[in-house]
């Protein structure tokens, strides 16, 4: 997990770089690191931050690039514990908010 940590810090590291202030656009309810729309650089296109994706080409010559945290498969992991883990990195970025980490099976059946 401590690999998985620093990746996802990696990540939101480079947002933190590319677009400040890119944890207040994501729906943490919404989360789902295994969905290309739902995922953290999926909503931020949605909501119109193409440069991310442009820029994540350009560096990494992919949209997810697993350095990064924004896929699974660098290490084991589940996509529920890859999300957990940008939760935390996002609630760490959203003064006086807390989200509660759901589980990606319960986003589903509900």
């Amino acid at each position: 997990m401590d690999e998985l940590k620093t990746r996802v810090d990696a990540g939101a590291r480079w947002l933190d770089n590319q677009r400040p202030g890119w944890a207040q656009e994501i729906d943490v309810a919404m989360l789902r690191m295994d969905s290309s729309s739902w995922c953290v650089v999926g909503q931020l296109t949605r909501t119109g931050y193409e440069e991310i994706e442009d820029a994540l080409y350009a560096e990494y010559e992919s949209c997810f690039p697993r350095e990064l945290g924004f896929d699974i498969g660098f290490v084991e992991c589940t996509w529920p514990e890859l999300r957990d883990q940008w939760c935390e990195e996002i609630a760490a970025r959203v003064e006086g908010e807390h989200y509660e980490v759901v589980e990606v099976r319960e986003l589903v059946a509900a």
